[in-house]
C-alpha cells in the first residue's frame, strides 16, 4: 500500500515537472521570437535612418 502511494506521488510530481519544463521552454521560445522580431524592426529602422541621412547628404552636395 505504501509503495503504491509513493509510486503515485512520483508519477504526479513527474507530470508536474514535465509541464513546468514545457511551460518554461514555451515562454523562452516566445521571448526569443519577440526578441528576434524586435531585432528585425531595429535593423529596418537603422536602414531607414541611414537612407534618410544619405539622401540628405546627397541633396546637400548638389
Amino acid at each position: 500500500m505504501i509503495y503504491y502511494i509513493t509510486a503515485n506521488k512520483l508519477k504526479t510530481s513527474w507530470i508536474k515537472a514535465k509541464t513546468n519544463i514545457f511551460k518554461l521552454w514555451h515562454t523562452l521560445w516566445i521571448r526569443q521570437k519577440e526578441a528576434h522580431q524586435q531585432t528585425i524592426a531595429l535593423s529596418k529602422l537603422k536602414i531607414r535612418v541611414r537612407l534618410i541621412v544619405e539622401t540628405r547628404h546627397a541633396l546637400s552636395l548638389r
